[in-house]
């Protein structure tokens, strides 16, 4: 019983020296040779050469890291080649390596089920890596598969993982990706997911990849048409999130379209918002609020444009005669309000704001404002 146990014991490492000579000669080999002496291992002993996996490509330039890995994916040796990644201090040689690996998709049918099984199998942190070799094949399969994973996002704000499929499929796919995240966007709304991180992939999904191109009159128009479609379809906190986008982006009309979405309470009967308007007329220690309603068709981001110039034509009600030089301040409610109400404690706070600084205030009412 003694010596067969000794057997088992001694077993492996025996397997392990009668492979010396093709771990050794991976060692110093560079290219082919390289893939020729690890497929000799993988011959010899495949447990012995994804053990030895990190003598063959320490030290070895992005070719042969990427040559020697094909070869060890090729022989389904995945977990070397998994774990290789983290032992990689520059992160240029780990993407560079990762897109090599990823572009022989198309000669090793391996690559894909490697990727997909990195996907399962890994930890957020250890898949992030591999983003470039899922951008770099170009198996239509790989794209299938990004977008059945880009259309279940998780019911959580951020995941990594999941953050690196949508990326993926972004650069994959461009604007032709805007269908695909307005549907995840809409159910990650509905399910606490990463719906900013969404939003984000949408506007990304547009821009050129070359920093000397710029995007195109068409897919602007696509980005906005999907961003407001998902702004339809959600809540108004992230419908605000989205018309805030818009008007950063200077589509001010598509943003304004969202105003009723994103304030759903404040909408009067005949679908027009209310706001506020104050002309502030100073003189001396006296202060005159002429205030009015203002109703617009939700065509506008900001009323203030509109309104300055019938807000400085009210009658002046004190001695001082504005000019030219001393204009009227205009201010307003800034968004809109639910009622007459709502004007009344908004001009409340104007009026204690002036009489802080120890001025007499008089509010004057004036006609209200109608804009279309």
């Amino acid at each position: 019983m003694r010596s067969f146990l000794a057997l088992l014991l001694i077993a492996p490492s025996l397997a392990h020296a009668a492979c010396d000579a093709e771990v050794a000669a991976g060692k110093s080999a560079e290219g082919d040779a390289l893939v020729g002496a690890f497929k000799k291992a993988v011959t010899c002993d495949p447990k012995v050469a994804e053990s030895s996996f990190d003598a063959f490509w320490a030290g070895k330039d992005a070719d042969s890291v990427a040559a020697v890995s094909l070869a060890a994916i090729d022989a389904k040796l995945y977990n070397p080649v998994w774990s290789m990644m983290d032992k990689i201090p520059s992160y240029d040689q780990r993407d560079l390596i990762a897109g090599k690996i990823g572009l022989a998709c198309g000669t090793h049918a391996e690559v894909v089920p490697f990727v997909k099984g990195g996907y399962f199998a890994l930890l957020d942190r250890q898949f992030a890596p591999w983003d470039d070799a899922l951008v770099a094949c170009p198996a239509e399969e790989m794209t299938k598969w990004l977008e059945g994973l880009a259309l279940k996002p998780p019911a959580s704000a951020y995941d990594d993982k999941y953050s690196t499929i949508v990326t993926a499929y972004v650069k994959r796919t461009h604007s032709a990706s805007l269908p695909v995240l307005e549907r995840a966007s809409i159910e990650a709304a509905n399910h606490g997911g990463p719906f900013g991180m969404l939003i984000e992939k949408m506007v990304a999904s547009i821009e050129p990849d070359d920093i000397d191109q710029t995007t195109t009159p068409q897919d602007r128009v696509k980005l906005v048409d999907s961003l407001v479609k998902v702004a339809n379809q959600v809540g108004p906190e992230q419908a605000a999130l989205i018309a805030d986008r818009l008007f950063t982006d200077g589509a001010t009309e598509a943003a304004a379209s969202l105003l009723p979405r994103v304030y759903p309470n404040r909408v009067l009967d005949d679908g027009r918002l209310l706001y506020g308007l104050a002309a502030v007329e100073v003189c001396e220690k006296s202060v005159v609020l002429h205030w009015a309603s203002v109703t617009e068709p939700a065509k506008r981001w900001s009323i203030l444009d509109d309104v300055v110039v019938p807000a400085r034509e009210f009658k002046p009600k004190t001695k001082c005669i504005p000019d030219a030089s001393t204009p009227w301040d205009v201010i307003t409610t800034g968004e809109p309000i639910a009622t007459d109400g709502d004007i009344a404690t908004w001009l409340d706070g104007v009026s204690k704001t002036w009489t802080a600084k120890g001025m007499s205030v008089a509010l004057r009412p004036e006609k209200a404002i109608i804009l279309n």
